[in-house]
Order: C-alpha cells, then sequence, then structure tokens
C-alpha cells in the first residue's frame, strides 16, 4: 500500500485525509474514504481514470477546492469530466504529463463554475490557443506551459 497523507485546517480542527492505492493483478485501484477534504494532492501517483472517478463519486467531491495531478500520466479526459461532474467548488485544478486534450478540459472548465485557477504544463494534446481563449471568456486564470514545471 501507499498511502498519501493531506491535511486540512477547518476551524481549528486537523482533518487528515487519506489514500490508499494498492495494485491488484497488474492494475492500479484507488480507494478513498476522504470527508471534508478540500485539498486532494495525487502527483506523480500512478491513479488511472477509474481512481478519480472513485474519488470523483465518494464525499470528498463535494469539499474539494484544489485538486493536484501533476506526473499523473495514466489521466485521460474521462478522468477531467468525472471532475466536472461531481466537484462543483472545485477552484484550483494542477495538470501535468497528463493524457488530457482540449476536449476534457473544455467540459472542465464549461461545468466547475467555481473554478478560478488553472495550471496545464505538458500535457501535449491541450490547444494552448483553445483553452487561453475559453478561460478569458470564463474569468479563468490559465498557466499554460509546454514543458513540465
Amino acid at each position: 500500500y501507499t498511502h498519501l497523507l493531506s491535511q486540512t485546517k477547518k476551524k481549528k480542527k486537523l482533518i487528515l485525509c487519506f489514500i490508499a492505492v494498492c495494485q491488484s493483478y497488474g492494475r492500479w485501484y484507488q480507494m478513498s474514504r476522504i470527508f471534508q477534504a478540500t485539498n486532494i494532492i495525487l502527483d506523480g501517483l500512478p491513479i488511472t481514470d477509474a481512481g478519480i472517478k472513485n474519488l470523483c463519486s465518494g464525499p470528498a467531491a463535494k469539499t474539494l477546492t484544489l485538486l493536484s495531478l501533476r506526473r499523473c500520466t495514466k489521466l485521460t479526459d474521462d478522468s477531467l469530466t468525472a471532475i466536472a461532474n461531481n466537484c462543483f467548488q472545485l477552484r484550483t485544478l494542477y495538470l501535468e504529463e497528463c493524457r488530457v486534450t482540449s476536449v476534457g478540459v473544455s467540459i472542465l472548465l464549461e461545468a466547475c463554475a467555481e473554478l478560478t485557477d488553472l495550471f496545464v504544463a505538458a500535457c501535449d494534446l491541450v490547444d494552448t490557443d483553445v483553452i487561453s481563449s475559453m478561460a478569458k471568456d470564463l474569468n479563468v486564470n490559465v498557466l499554460l506551459m509546454p514543458n513540465a514545471l
């Protein structure tokens, strides 16, 4: 098991959030027991679209405001669709070296009304001109970088 600890302070309480990632039959599964998490950082973990869908179907999706998916190389537009359909409080998203496209990012931008900051680095299938224009129209601060951060 690989454990990821994310800490959030809320009303002087420290909320601990654990995500256990285990390998079974050569495939990675993400199992979440996250409650009231606002910040989740999954940087560098071998999480898949199924893991993000699992996370987004749990209680954390209701309170999530920051999600970092840097170097999560297995993630595709399916993950962005799951985030767009479930994480309505999301304000900040980091994407780096993911296999997402402009279509997935567009879906996310349209659905996440609270999104204020989007960072996209080294996602080769994202058309920076399209996303920049769309983000500007939606008042989202966007940082698009062709290389990793």
